[in-house]
């Protein structure tokens, strides 16, 4: 809970600490046991007594008085600590069961017995916890003596607390079945202890109650498996029920149970994912809520209400100052469930944990008014809410509202007792929030609309109103509209009218004046002569000409402002584009023109190419075998060089057919690739691998990464077979690291001439048509043709390291055919 969670009904602070008539300064200066206390631990006792009548909400203070308490064995001022706090926050079940550890210890009696009973049923109100619930069970069992001496009250106490411990966690898909099993535990050992007879076979009829019901329920847990049992009957309490038939009369077990233990593990398997996502010691954290959002969603689709409320107070115990949790989950019980002590309940619970919520507040009201509560339970809990520190003004006005709604509800007609409601609820506004102004006219309309439909009083409505024009809300627009249409309403033509001779110079914001002047004018034509109309028009004309005014010179500075932005994001040119510019005879404006055009393209360019599947890499070269195709590019690229004797750095062609059999990508097929999607970050290639290796013939898993070693999420899969690939396919959607993968049949994105795995226009493996950039520079003669310069002179982004030039010789040499050696050499020397 911490340190978010206010008082609620903390007027009575004081009294609590207030135990055995000490104070400070009356101090015993020595515990229980006798051992002296220090000075200096009296002083501190002191100094947190005197915080907390301070402030008597602060969390933290309370956990160090009591703690501090234990230390010094002072156990009566301890129990009252915790007994204070308990009355001001719920506690966290930590300090339940520190607190009932404690008075465990000290009980000697019935007396002990029965105080700590009530302890329990405290401790098992705030937050649904098995732990606590076993832990009573087990107290009653052990330390009760009419339950552990199995008396007729001792057992019938028993049974009532165990249905509500059943009610409250019998459902808990993970823990549930350790309650069912402390019952059944009990009522075999209150039968073994009975003689035989009718009231021993009753005994055995409600054993055998308790396992139908229990081998009915869904749980998580208990089961053991054994070999040979089919699916669904290897449950732990289902062995335990057929063994205590044999043992007790041999009875067969019926085929409704075998079918409702089947159907109950068929919810188990639906729900087994949501129940891993929200088990013991998840960090309470968003995304733990989300899975328990989900989970809720999943029970109130099955329409349950009853497993709906269990998974809804297992999350609330989670997240218990979630406040939207709350309002959730009262709102499915008013829709569904529609009790009225258990709607009670939940949000007396909720704002308890959420009291500066003022819409929890008010749905409790509301509950309360529902039930028929008494005036005054309801005005007590409207004074716990104004006092708990509620946020701010919208929840203060809900609350407000929420009782003047009951009071106007109940006047019946008698408007004084309601109109001290309105009173007072405008004073405390007021005083709360002065300079506060609501545009919505929430309570002021409301009360004027009381006064005039109730009271039947159209001066009190009129006093309303103006009791609000003397505050900061005169200024607004919205006021004055409606004392105007209440006025109309009631078929005052000459008191509207002075309104709106009264506010059109009143009304602060120039807009908003204007569209009252509007108004005016359209009273005047549709109820007023054309002498008023006129006049009307003379004294209203320069306030709309000059909002009119004020707004068009808005919409010009705002065009002014988009222009200079637009001016400011021009891209500026360095000096060496400059000078290019210059040399190119082309103007500035005409290249600013073309650069921003350029980059448009490229960025569509990007947004339509986004969504395309990456083409898969390379393989990495196995061995140094030269294929004849890249032989062949090799060469071709030889040919587009310029000669060796005009650059002695250039490689002669044996050299580069040499150097691109090093680099040649090996040819693979799309066919027997596949694409994966949808990989987390610490998935390694090993799981990669145990994922795919059944679908058969595996060959390469290549898993994509960053240069620092992270995965991007994606990989190919190559297989040496048609059926591994479809195999492969087959496994979309399958959980890997908590996500779902996407797997289809690669289908990477292709220029119009690109060769998988080959070469063209000389350049290595990138099998499209940019490896031959920047391969041509300088002159070179090509097919008894020289190629152009290396761009210099023409516009921008022409001719630069590209071959340009057409005509038979051109498409001989670059077609994208791969060529023999013998063509080459026609090619080179012919």
């Amino acid at each position: 809970m911490g340190t978010n969670g206010q008082p609620v009904g903390g007027d009575s602070m004081d009294e609590d600490l207030e135990v055995d008539k000490s104070s400070g300064e009356e101090e015993d200066s020595s515990s229980e046991d006798g051992q002296e206390i220090s000075d200096k631990d009296i002083d501190e006792i002191m100094a947190l007594e005197a915080a907390l009548k301070e402030n008597p909400n602060a969390y933290d203070t309370h956990v160090k008085y009591i703690n501090k308490l234990k230390e010094c064995k002072l156990r009566p001022k301890a129990r009252a600590a915790r007994h204070a706090m308990q009355k001001l926050f719920p506690l966290t079940e930590a300090l339940w069961v520190e607190w009932l550890a404690d008075e465990i210890e000290e009980a000697n009696s019935m007396q002990d017995a029965e105080s700590i009973t009530k302890l329990f049923e405290l401790a098992v109100e705030d937050y649904l916890s098995v732990d606590m619930w076993k832990q009573f069970l087990d107290f009653l069992v052990n330390a009760h003596p009419q339950i552990a001496q199995m008396a007729p009250e001792g057992v019938t106490l028993f049974r009532a607390t165990a249905d509500r411990a059943l009610a409250a966690c019998g459902l808990h898909l993970g823990r549930g079945w350790e309650i069912w099993d402390a019952v059944l535990q009990y009522e075999q050992c209150h039968e073994r202890s009975m003689k035989d007879g009718k009231e021993r076979e009753a005994q055995r009829d409600r054993i055998r109650s308790l396992f139908h019901r229990v081998l009915a329920v869904p749980l998580l847990t208990g089961r053991t498996q054994k070999p040979g049992v089919p699916r669904g009957t290897e449950r732990k309490h289902m062995e335990a029920y057929e063994q205590w038939e044999k043992d007790v009369g041999g009875r067969e077990v019926p085929a409704r149970v075998y079918r409702s233990l089947e159907k109950a593990q068929m919810m188990v398997d639906i729900r087994r994912s949501f129940e891993e996502r929200v088990g013991e010691n998840q960090t309470a954290d968003a995304e733990l809520l989300a899975s328990y959002l989900a989970y809720i969603k999943i029970e109130e689709t099955n329409g349950d209400p009853a497993r709906v409320q269990c998974i809804y107070e297992r999350a609330l115990a989670v997240f218990p100052v979630t406040h939207s949790l709350w309002l959730s989950y009262g709102a499915y019980l008013d829709k569904h469930i529609k009790t009225g002590p258990v709607l009670k309940s939940v949000y007396l619970r909720a704002v308890r944990n959420c009291p500066w919520v003022g819409e929890l507040w008010g749905q409790s009201l509301r509950t309360l008014e529902r039930m028929g509560t008494s005036d005054e339970e309801f005005d007590g809990l409207y004074q716990q809410a104004l006092q708990t520190g509620l946020q701010g003004v919208e929840d203060y006005l809900t609350v407000i509202l929420t009782r003047i709604d009951r009071a106007r509800r109940l006047c019946a007609g008698n408007m004084d007792k309601l109109r001290q409601v309105f009173s007072d609820a405008a004073q405390l506004l007021g005083q709360y929030f002065p300079q506060w102004v609501d545009r919505d006219l929430r309570l002021v309309a409301y009360w004027a609309d009381c006064e005039l439909t109730i009271g039947g009083d159209v001066e009190r409505a009129r006093e309303v109103y103006e009791m609000a024009l003397k505050t900061c809300a005169g200024g607004v627009i919205e006021l004055w509209k409606s004392y105007v249409m209440m006025e109309l309403g009631n078929g005052n033509i000459a008191e509207a009218r002075r309104l709106y001779q009264r506010g059109h110079s009143k009304i602060v914001e120039q807009d908003a004046r204007a569209r009252f002047c509007l108004d005016w004018l359209r009273f005047e034509r549709e109820r007023g002569s054309a002498e008023e109309y006129c006049h009307v028009h003379q004294k209203v004309a320069p306030i709309i000409e000059a909002a009119t005014a004020a707004q068009y010179s808005m919409h010009n500075q705002q065009q002014a402002e988009i222009s200079e932005n637009a001016l400011q994001k021009t891209p500026k040119l360095t000096k060496k584009e400059k000078n290019q510019l210059k040399r190119e005879g082309q103007p500035p404006g005409e290249w600013t023109r073309d650069h921003q055009a350029a980059k448009k393209r490229k960025v569509e360019h990007k947004k339509d190419d986004s969504s395309l599947m990456p083409p898969p890499p390379p393989r990495k070269p196995q061995g140094t075998k030269q294929s004849e195709n890249g032989a062949a590019a090799a060469m071709a690229k030889g040919a587009l060089c310029p000669e060796s004797n005009h650059n002695p750095m250039e490689k002669p062609v044996s050299d580069m057919h040499h150097e691109a059999s090093k680099h040649a990508a090996p040819l693979y097929s799309d066919n027997l690739t596949v694409y994966v999607r949808g990989i987390t970050l610490d998935t390694e290639d090993s799981q990669l691998e145990e994922l795919f290796k059944p679908c058969g013939g595996l060959k390469e898993v290549r898993h994509m990464r960053n240069p620092s070693g992270t995965s991007r999420g994606y990989a190919y899969v190559e297989f040496e077979s048609k059926e591994g690939a479809d195999k492969a396919v087959e496994l979309g959607g399958t959980m890997l690291n908590g996500r779902a993968l996407f797997v289809a049949m690669s289908k990477p994105t292709k220029g119009p001439n690109a060769v998988r795995g080959g070469f063209r226009g000389g350049g290595p493996g990138r099998g499209d048509h940019d490896m031959s950039r920047g391969r041509a520079r300088g002159r070179g003669r090509v097919g008894g043709r020289f190629s152009s310069h290396d761009g210099r002179g023409r516009g921008r982004g022409h001719g630069r390291g590209w071959l340009q030039g057409g005509g038979q010789e051109q498409e001989s040499v670059d077609d994208g055919k791969p060529k023999t050696n013998e063509e080459l050499r026609k090619m080179l020397l012919g």
